[in-house]
């Protein structure tokens, strides 16, 4: 069985709706055993990590897991750079850990760390496969996410990122709906959308994107997590 071969067996594995994350992660460990510089391991190693981290309640043991799911996907990245090679599933994958490390990490300097790293990573991804609903979705919370900043690290922010401190209510709405057009059962897309329209001031569509997220199927802990969110956002919305 050829390489490509092995890594299609893998990604199937992945597509199913409850993958055995825990056997998936040793026969990719395994397969790092034998050869320890093929990043295409080490991207999918990062996913399946960050992926067991949905089925995790606790802050700190989330924070942890997606930690070691950013440090396998900068090996990647580092492996193919070396090789003179990009990866759009290495950048997506970048961008998706690191994303979430600058939404949980508390101190500021951490944060601008992670940020720095998501935007250039994105930016690969844009530039590759703009209409990914993963890369859409991430884009839009991203600004999201500017909102949620304290005064003092916006200014933090804008000193060290200028580019990244503007905040576009209007090109994110667009990029979140058309996610979720892409992947209607996607669950964290839902409710960011309903707090950016609530933060634009738009709180009829708001409740109307918070009843459709409230009818998708719970996959994971983070899925629950979320969705008891939602019904707490649909009850300030009545």
């Amino acid at each position: 069985m050829t390489n490509e071969q092995i890594y299609r067996k893998w990604d199937e594995k992945l597509k199913q709706k409850h993958p055995d994350y825990d056997q998936i992660e040793k026969e990719l460990l395994d397969a790092w055993m034998v050869d320890q510089n093929q990043p295409e391991i080490f991207w999918r190693l990062g996913s399946v990590v960050y992926s067991m981290s949905l089925d995790l309640f606790d802050t700190e043991e989330i924070k942890k897991k997606t930690i070691e799911a950013f440090r396998y996907v900068e090996k990647a990245l580092k492996l193919f750079e070396e090789n003179h090679l990009e990866s759009f599933e290495a950048f997506k994958w970048s961008s998706i850990t690191s994303g979430k490390l600058a939404l949980i990490e508390t101190d500021i300097e951490e944060k601008i760390k992670y940020t720095k790293i998501f935007l250039n990573s994105i930016r690969k991804c844009i530039e590759q496969r703009p209409n990914d609903q993963l890369v859409l979705f991430m884009q839009g919370r991203f600004q999201l996410a500017l909102t949620l900043l304290t005064d003092e690290e916006r200014k933090i922010l804008k000193e060290k990122l200028p580019e990244a401190a503007e905040i576009n209510f209007g090109d994110a709405e667009q990029k979140l709906r058309r996610s979720i057009e892409l992947n209607p059962e996607f669950i964290d897309c839902y409710i960011t959308l309903a707090y950016l329209l609530i933060k634009s001031e738009k709180a009829s569509q708001a409740k109307a994107i918070v009843k459709r997220g409230l009818e998708v199927e719970i996959i994971n802990k983070s899925d629950e997590m979320i969705h008891k969110e939602l019904l707490k956002i649909q009850k300030t919305l009545e």
